[in-house]
């Protein structure tokens, strides 16, 4: 890291070899570093913004693994109950990882989309991709406090995290990449619900001959009456 090489060559001039002389010395050499405290409040509320919003989208990966994705038109003779879709899970602690769920919902969506429209806008699902990488950035690269412009570091260490695209170490551009794949979660998960919600009055009309809806009204009706 260059600031860190920076103030290592620093000590080493200086010959420091006491803990006290290193902190003077670090608060010195901190303080050096051009609108530090700007580039400081900048960075860590989007790193805050970008964390705070990957751990909602991570909420409702786990609804759509627990709830969907699965086998449908299952008979469950241990609970003994009928279901009209299953989750691709039925716990997720075989998928502890941020980026697994992530991929996994890829999955469960492409698959609806190919059923529904065949391979029209598969490709808008590297999204999926895209904010595993985005998230990834934010969660382990660290800050070049020295660069002219707010960077990540993408030195020797953490260039793998730029394979998917270099400019992303620049926080202004990664931060508005992640609004546009942020904006477009918020489009496609609300879609792929309805999507479920419509198969599954499909299924409960072909199968019981009458509405879906119709049924969850009455019973709503009825629980009503009995309260009464």
């Amino acid at each position: 890291m260059e600031d860190l090489e920076k103030f290592k060559k620093l000590i080493e001039e200086k010959k420091i070899s006491t803990v006290e002389e290193m902190k003077e010395e670090a608060v010195k050499f901190t303080k050096s570093i051009p609108n530090i405290k700007d580039k400081y409040e900048k960075a860590m509320i989007i790193r805050g913004d970008v964390m705070e919003n990957c751990i909602l989208l991570e909420t409702s990966f786990n609804e759509i693994l627990l709830r969907t994705g699965g086998d449908e038109l299952v008979l469950d003779h241990k609970e003994k109950t009928f279901k009209l879709i299953t989750g691709i899970k039925e716990e997720l602690g075989s998928i502890p990882s941020f980026k697994k769920r992530a991929l996994l919902v890829k999955k469960v969506i492409g698959d609806m989309m190919k059923e529904e429209d065949g391979n029209s806008n598969l490709t808008m699902l590297d999204n999926f991709d895209k904010l595993v990488a985005i998230r990834d950035i934010f969660a382990h690269v660290p800050i070049n406090w020295l660069s002219p412009e707010l960077e990540f570091n993408d030195g020797p260490h953490y260039k793998h995290f730029f394979e998917l695209n270099p400019s992303w170490k620049v926080i202004e551009l990664i931060g508005r990449d992640f609004l546009g794949v942020y904006s477009w979660m918020l489009e496609i998960l609300p879609q792929y619900i309805r999507m479920i919600l419509l198969k599954e009055q499909m299924y409960f009309t072909v199968l019981f001959g009458t509405d879906y809806k119709r049924v969850l009204e009455e019973a709503k009706s009825k629980l009503e009456k009995n309260k009464k």
